[in-house]
């Protein structure tokens, strides 16, 4: 568990993006399935699942803190 004034940034979140307050209430392993959906945009559900080799649920409370802009539109 992480404290209060923590941040999580590892190499999978988002550029801009930054964790505080987690609270880890429950983390196992069970059983886990995938499910793609259709899109016009991104054909993922066209790509085949072979074998799913774990899968872990958690449920926790998180904070998102204030980003940074990665892009500007409006300039």
């Amino acid at each position: 568990m992480l404290g209060a004034a923590e941040e999580v940034r590892g190499a999978d979140a988002p550029p801009g993006r930054r964790y505080g307050n987690v609270v880890v209430k429950e983390a196992y392993t069970g059983p886990g399935a995938l499910e793609l959906y259709q899109h016009a945009l991104a054909p993922l559900a066209e790509l085949p699942v072979r074998d799913i080799v774990s899968v872990t649920h958690t449920v926790s409370d998180v904070t998102l803190q204030i980003g940074e802009v990665v892009h500007d539109y409006l300039v």
